[in-house]
């Protein structure tokens, strides 16, 4: 799942807060690639222009930020180095914990380096090099109790006065975490994420009496909260999630006279559904208006040092799936085998699962005119769902020439659960938007099996065990005919763990 950290950046010598804009640092800090460099104050360049443009996706944002440099001396800088600091909460793996339980929303933690992506430095049109430093941990994760032990721990006494909330204060307090560790052990306590960071250096050269424009891009993954429920389904495509970007102006403030002579801010949110946003953005710091494509801020002699960091909330629809994560989720198919209502030799039923989606599978009626798939594995299975890559997705002269699923009920059985799903009318209509396999792999019939279980058909404590699942059976309830044959194709059929 989707994107999801808060871009916390730290200004030296003050207080912990959001942190983006860059500026100018100690040589000994950039050249050790230090974690805690020293900022440098360079009062003879002045920030004469800052166009800061924040480009919201789903999950994630693009920025660019744009600086005229004025360096009013007579000497030339060359080699000044210059970064920026990326910090996140997490330590390790990322993984979601528990946000805030009574709301039933979750949040994810932890370092990946895909959270930052795209990264650029240019001066005048030239590519900089940039290095990175080493991660580091600012503040220590804590532990702590978020909600009863009895959902947390198996056979505890329903009479144990630990488990009693006389009160808030007795509840929350250090004392009875103390006792209730000492009893039950460490599997009873959450820990609050560590604040960790990185930096990035580059190294400018700034003529004396000359104008340079500096610019910086990247993409970074915003910090993601979504609905407990939501977030601990398979398939992330349509899933609704918040969505915060921070960014802080005021570092900048090391140049000149701590102020930037013209400024402009620009929030565009074209690429975010307006069907998620129920009519609003969240935005603070920048008394920001409307503008085309979304938010904008504009002043002159902006003061950097005072400026407030930028927050903005919103929600967006993830759009596409994520391919790596899944298909990395992929049941071996040596695992399982597959039976069919009725096939064709020459369009046999491996493949279905030969992970090419250039060949197709064709299925024949039974004799009761049933078209049906049964997927039996050879040991109960951990399943969370079905990738069902519909018609002949080998091009979309083959995907409009042949039948295709139209609808279908999905039955799952076994050892622990049994239930049943539905694809509307209409699925076999949608094509593709191209026939990559991101392309199918978002438009496929996503058969969701773990999540209806836990979510609907089995007490909460479902919730810490992993259904098993020893067959399932896909029964097409309706076809759309090719333009050119009726043979009902399928393609490719991915089972996740």
């Amino acid at each position: 799942m989707k994107n999801r950290f808060v871009l916390l950046l730290a200004l030296f010598a003050l207080v912990s807060s959001a942190f983006a804009n860059g500026d100018p640092v100690a040589h000994r800090s950039a050249l050790t690639l230090s974690r805690t460099p020293v900022a440098v104050h360079v009062p003879q360049v002045q920030l004469l222009d800052e166009q800061c443009r924040f480009v919201l996706g789903d999950g994630y944002t693009d920025v660019e930020v744009r600086y005229l440099l004025y360096n009013k001396s007579d000497s030339n800088f060359h080699r000044l180095p210059y970064g920026f600091p990326v910090d996140w909460y997490g330590e390790g793996e990322q993984r979601w914990e528990s946000y805030n339980f009574n709301s039933e929303s979750i949040i994810e933690r932890g370092w990946r380096d895909s959270y930052v992506r795209d990264v650029l430095f240019s001066l005048n049109g030239q590519s900089l090099q940039w290095r990175k430093s080493a991660d580091t941990v600012l503040q220590a994760s804590e532990p702590y109790i978020d909600w009863t032990v009895s959902e947390m721990v198996d056979e505890v006494d329903a009479d144990d006065p630990l488990l009693v909330c006389d009160s808030a204060e007795w509840y929350y307090s250090a004392k009875r975490t103390r006792q209730l560790v000492a009893k039950y052990g460490e599997r009873v306590l959450f820990h609050t994420p560590a604040l960790c960071r990185r930096w990035y250096y580059v190294e400018l050269d700034l003529p004396a009496g000359k104008v340079t424009e500096l610019v910086v891009r990247y993409r970074i993954e915003n910090n993601v909260k979504a609905s407990l429920y939501e977030s601990n389904m398979v398939f992330q495509r349509g899933l609704r999630q918040v969505n915060t970007f921070q960014y802080d102006f005021s570092p900048a403030a090391y140049w000149g006279n701590g102020k930037v002579d013209r400024f402009n801010v620009v929030i565009d949110t074209s690429n975010i559904a307006k069907v998620s946003q129920y009519g609003r953005f969240n935005i603070e710091g920048l008394d920001v208006h409307r503008v085309a494509g979304g938010y904008g801020f504009r002043t002159n002699g902006f003061d950097l040092a005072k400026a407030k960091p930028l927050k903005v909330e919103y929600y967006s629809v993830c759009r596409h799936e994520d391919l790596a994560e899944l298909l990395n989720s992929r049941v071996s198919p040596d695992r399982y085998v597959v039976a069919l209502s009725g096939g064709v030799k020459n369009y046999p039923v491996g493949n279905l699962s030969d992970f090419d989606l250039s060949t197709t599978t064709v299925v024949k009626p039974d004799e009761h005119g049933f078209y049906t798939i049964t997927i039996r594995f050879k040991d109960s299975t951990f399943v969370t769902g079905l990738m069902l890559y519909n018609g002949y997705t080998k091009d979309a002269t083959s995907w409009r020439n042949n039948s295709r699923i139209d609808s279908i009920s999905c039955t799952f059985g076994g050892y622990v659960m049994y239930g049943e799903y539905y694809a509307d009318n209409g699925v076999g209509n949608k094509e593709p938007a191209d026939f990559t396999w991101q392309g199918l792999t978002d438009a496929a019939l996503h058969i969701p099996i773990s999540e209806r279980a836990l979510n609907y058909d089995f007490p909460w404590e479902s919730y810490y065990k992993k259904p098993l699942v020893k067959e399932i059976t896909i029964r097409v309830k309706s076809r759309v005919k090719g333009r050119k044959y009726d043979d009902l194709c399928v393609s490719e059929i991915i089972v996740l763990q």
